[in-house]
């Protein structure tokens, strides 16, 4: 299959105009508290001879339930597995667990 891609790619690049995500999942993710996490900061680069660069102390953002590689569907899934602001704030205990789940850095 890879070799037809090659040959077609080769003979009309244009007809590969797609735009596509490639990820994978992490099986055995770095954990805080037993928590999935990730890091928000940001890096302003100004000017790369000499490098000039502006940064902003960022944040964590913790899920906020425990890690349990068990559930990864559902919506119990979604909240152990994303720290996706817009999932966690979805589940019935986030008003009340907002402030463990953004740890400034």
């Amino acid at each position: 299959m890879k070799s037809k891609v090659r040959k077609t790619f080769k003979k009309n690049p244009k007809k590969f105009k797609f735009k596509c995500v490639v990820q994978k999942y992490i099986e055995n993710p770095l954990l805080l508290h037993k928590k999935k996490f990730d890091i928000r900061c940001y890096v302003l680069i100004v000017k790369a001879k000499p490098l000039i660069a502006l940064y902003h102390h960022g944040y964590l953002r913790l899920s906020l339930r425990e890690y349990d590689d068990s559930l990864l569907t559902g919506s119990e899934g979604r909240i152990i597995h994303l720290t996706n602001a817009a999932v966690q704030k979805k589940h019935k205990e986030f008003k009340e667990k907002k402030e463990e789940t953004i740890w400034s850095m």
